[in-house]
């Protein structure tokens, strides 16, 4: 069986997918954001007759969320496997060193889990904000 980190090697690593999570997050809230303002714009304008319908842009919208839930559902359920598999081995610790670790372990497994769900929608949306920027 292959040994696993102790509690005081996965601390730091702990912070640091904390930190790297709440960043990206904040960036891919902005991105949204700024997306959401693009879109919402040129939608207006094609409303009041300034500029043609963007029909692919709006096919897009739409297909891109899709799947970007499909990668997301993917990815938390990799995430809840390796955190139920840490829950179940909370049962059989024999000592408080033991315990310690294993809920140490649990919860960098569900910070690095939040990254890996955060991935589809951060990749998108900032993709969008950079090419819909260039359109502006």
């Amino acid at each position: 069986m292959p040994r696993r980190p102790s509690a005081a090697a996965t601390v730091p690593l702990f912070g640091l997918d904390a930190f790297r999570a709440a960043v990206k997050s904040a960036e891919m809230l902005s991105a949204a954001a700024v997306t959401i303002g693009f879109r919402t714009t040129s939608m207006a304008a094609a409303w009041g007759g300034w500029q043609p319908h963007d029909t692919a842009e709006n096919t897009r919208m739409v297909t891109e969320k899709m799947a970007a839930a499909g990668e997301w559902a993917g990815a938390a359920s990799k995430a809840m496997m390796g955190m139920q598999a840490e829950a179940m081995r909370l049962w059989t610790v024999d000592s408080w060193t033991g315990g310690l670790d294993a809920w140490t372990r649990l919860a960098t497994l569900g910070v690095s889990g939040y990254g890996g769900m955060l991935a589809p929608y951060h990749k998108r949306t900032t993709a969008n904000m950079r090419r819909l920027g260039r359109k502006a």
